[in-house]
């Protein structure tokens, strides 16, 4: 039920606020827009995409710029194979399931220009990632890092299945080149909406995993971890904020949203929002949402007691709007009158977003730990008794991680969690002699 509510507020009370496109504004946004209309299944190659390709080739003035009209003969190629049906095989594989064979890897090749395509717009400073802000979210798309849409999960998945190959085929030192570059994609992301960030947050997750993993496979090379731990440290500062996030996300307070609300729990409701009623939920909403704000920028054991306290408050506010809480059943009367309804929508599993930050930035911290502990070794070809100064903190905790050898590398545990052998909170580096 809250992943359903989540997904209807956003179409509701986000779009209308995002709802004017702007046109692209360069070819890696034209590329992206083809990329999508022929990429996702249920999409259709229109005129407006060809009007759009062959006027930037016209107007285009850097002779670097790819040939567009080759890519629209390309893409519609592509289209013609239906190619949106490789999309589940080359997501596993990404994802590091599966093995490579010939159908995955001529199905990367054939897309090279689209993945060198990516490259481009991950490098464009503030290049827009997002694609089809006017529509609403489809509940399909809701998994647990909360994916934006489908194209930009299968743009991100392509390029990752293209640096695993380069990993397969033993190009390790080139896959990590690579993976680092791609962290980039992330800073384009995530801080306009909530689900953004979820997708950014995803991005990031997935790229530091397949670090963890390459960095095992390649001998001690003092001056790839060198460079390794200065470029992490920079992709670091440009990891998406959540503070930020809902510092700039765009609640629209309409008359029309707050009756559209309405109707998702009482499809027959005839409410009129009155001015006072919005005014009084827009003053709940704004004070809410300074303490969330708030509670969020703090460290980890701080902000959860805060959140816990918001939310019990809220919980308080919304206790008796329900005619049948099992059902979300609203008692008509008593909700017309709450002013925390819209606030409760919103935001019912903010509290939920933050363990996934905290959780994937403590993730991205033990990787940075790890090459600091990466550097000792190839400099003294011997693994260090305890972690080297300077290393990051681990979030859940706020010390440092807890550090053992392990027969055939080293183990980093976050001190803060559980440390039961199957928990989600250990990461375990190997050595390659």
């Amino acid at each position: 039920m809250r992943n359903v509510v989540l997904i209807l507020w956003i179409g509701i009370f986000v779009g209308p606020a995002m709802a004017e496109q702007k046109p692209p504004q360069n070819a890696a946004d034209i590329y992206r827009k083809a990329f999508e209309l022929y990429q996702t299944e249920g999409q259709k190659w229109t005129q407006e995409v060809l009007d759009e390709l062959e006027a930037k080739k016209q107007s285009r003035t850097s002779e670097s710029e790819p040939n567009l009209q080759d890519f629209r003969m390309h893409v519609a190629e592509l289209r013609e194979r239906a190619a949106w049906q490789m999309e589940e095989k080359i997501s596993d594989f990404a994802d590091g399931y599966g093995q490579l064979d010939k159908e995955i890897e001529e199905y990367v090749s054939s897309h090279r220009d689209v993945i060198n395509l990516v490259w481009q717009a991950a490098a464009i400073p503030g290049c827009s990632w997002d694609l089809n802000p006017s529509d609403h979210y489809d509940l399909v798309y809701v998994t647990e890092l909360s994916r934006k849409n489908t194209s930009l999960r299968d743009l991100h998945n392509l390029v990752m299945a293209d640096i695993r190959i380069e990993e397969e085929k033993g190009n390790c030192i080139r896959a990590i080149h690579q993976t680092v570059e791609l962290l980039q994609i992330t800073s384009h992301v995530g801080n306009q909406e909530v689900m953004d960030f979820l997708t950014a947050m995803g991005f990031v997750s997935k790229n530091v995993s397949y670090l963890q993993r390459q960095i095992g496979r390649i001998p001690p090379d003092v001056k790839l971890l060198d460079w390794l731990n200065e470029r992490l440290d920079q992709e670091n500062k440009r990891i998406p904020s959540l503070a930020d996030c809902l510092q700039n996300e765009n609640i629209s307070f309409n008359k029309e949203a707050f009756e559209n609300l309405f109707k998702l729990y009482d499809p027959n409701s005839t409410f009129t929002v009155s001015d006072e009623y919005l005014n009084w939920s827009r003053l709940y909403h704004d004070a809410f949402r300074k303490k969330l704000i708030h509670a969020v920028s703090l460290p980890y054991p701080q902000a959860i007691v805060q959140l816990e306290k918001l939310y019990a408050a809220l919980q308080w506010d919304t206790n008796n709007i329900w005619e049948n809480p099992n059902q979300k059943i609203l008692d008509r009367d008593k909700a017309y009158r709450c002013d925390a309804l819209l606030t409760m929508t919103i935001e019912d599993n903010r509290t939920q977003v933050f363990e996934i930050s905290v959780r994937t930035q403590n993730h991205f911290n033990a990787l940075c730990t790890a090459v600091k502990v990466y550097q000792a070794y190839a400099r003294a070809g011997l693994l260090p008794d305890q972690l080297p100064a300077g290393c990051p903190m681990d979030l859940f905790a706020m010390k440092p991680f807890a550090y053992e050898t392990t027969s055939d590398g080293f183990m980093l545990r976050s001190a803060g969690k559980s440390s039961a052998p199957d928990d989600d909170f250990k990461y375990e580096y190997k050595l390659t002699k």
